[in-house]
């Protein structure tokens, strides 16, 4: 659990903190920077999207000044949610984001992006603790992993529903609720 969050530069967001606990809401008129806030969290899930579109599985951006508050390059954005940090800045016509714990132990990730959000990344073997799930219409789940919901989609969602027997009850529960078919799960 979070117990401190921060925010600076990034997107509509000039500096916020939060005192955070186990279950945090926000609510405001559109546009506001709601989404910036879950969206700035998500880049701390950039481990588990290098293979997809790297940091455009988790931020919307058309190019990578968006990521900037008020499109201002010369000020670095800075996240840090208790003693995990991320830094971007703009440099030697660049972007270049680090991110990770303090201490590099449990994980850590860089990358060096041009105008478009193209270019290349590293990240540390462990992977991160935080996990942002998006909603996307999946046809075939190729992924077999059967651990953890992989971000940012859940491509491996259909074994964990073969061989999670606690999530297979809570799902077959739920349909079984609004009175849905429970057939058996299969690939």
């Amino acid at each position: 659990m979070i117990s401190n969050y921060e925010i600076k530069n990034f997107k509509s967001i000039k500096h916020l903190t939060m005192d955070c606990k186990k279950i945090n809401i926000f609510i405001g008129k559109p546009n506001t920077g709601k989404s910036n806030i879950l969206e700035s969290l998500g880049i701390f899930s950039f481990p588990y999207g290098v293979e997809d579109h790297g940091l455009k599985s988790f931020v919307r951006f058309s190019d990578m000044t968006n990521l900037f508050h008020d499109n201002d390059i010369s000020e670095k954005v800075e996240i840090s949610a208790d003693d995990v940090r991320f830094q971007l800045v703009f440099e030697n016509d660049d972007f270049k984001g680090y991110g990770g714990d303090k201490e590099k132990k449990v994980f850590h990730f860089n990358f060096s992006y041009n105008y478009n959000g193209k270019g290349s990344s590293g990240i540390s073997k462990r992977f991160s603790p935080f996990k942002l799930y998006r909603f996307a219409i999946v046809e075939t789940f190729a992924q077999r992993e059967p651990g953890y919901l992989l971000p940012p989609h859940g491509y491996n969602l259909m074994q964990i529903l073969l061989t999670n027997k606690a999530v297979k009850k809570l799902v077959a529960d739920l349909l079984g609720e609004y009175d849905l078919r429970k057939g058996e799960f299969r690939p």
